[in-house]
């Protein structure tokens, strides 16, 4: 009597068996890794440069921490454009409003005055 061994006869074994035969393991990684990485890259898109990320505890800052941050770093960024204040059309007020700016006050011209946030 014969016994007829295919390969698809093999194949499960030998999956479950990879992990013991395998001297390499691709290893996943870990939360920590993936909140450094996620943390590393929106402070990047904020505009911190890579050696500013070498000298901070990306990990050890808190949520609340983290989120003041980014938010001073983008401040101070839209500080170097200018001054606190500007003047801009009417028109314009609402695309300003939604890259941050407050509104500040209306000139007798309708121009209106916005400023950086605090």
């Amino acid at each position: 009597m014969y016994l007829l061994v295919t390969n698809s006869h093999m194949r499960q074994p030998y999956q479950r068996s990879q992990e013991f035969l395998s001297t390499a393991t691709a290893e996943a990684p870990g939360e920590d890794q993936i909140k450094r990485e996620f943390k590393s890259q929106l402070l990047l898109v904020a505009g911190f440069k890579p050696e500013e990320l070498e000298k901070m505890d990306v990990l050890g800052m808190g949520d609340d921490e983290f989120q003041e941050t980014i938010r001073r770093k983008l401040v101070n960024l839209m500080e170097k454009n200018g001054a606190r204040q500007k003047v801009v059309p009417a028109g314009e007020v609402k695309k300003h409003i939604r890259q941050g700016w407050e509104y500040a006050g209306t000139l007798p011209d309708g121009s209106v005055v916005i400023k950086l946030p605090l």
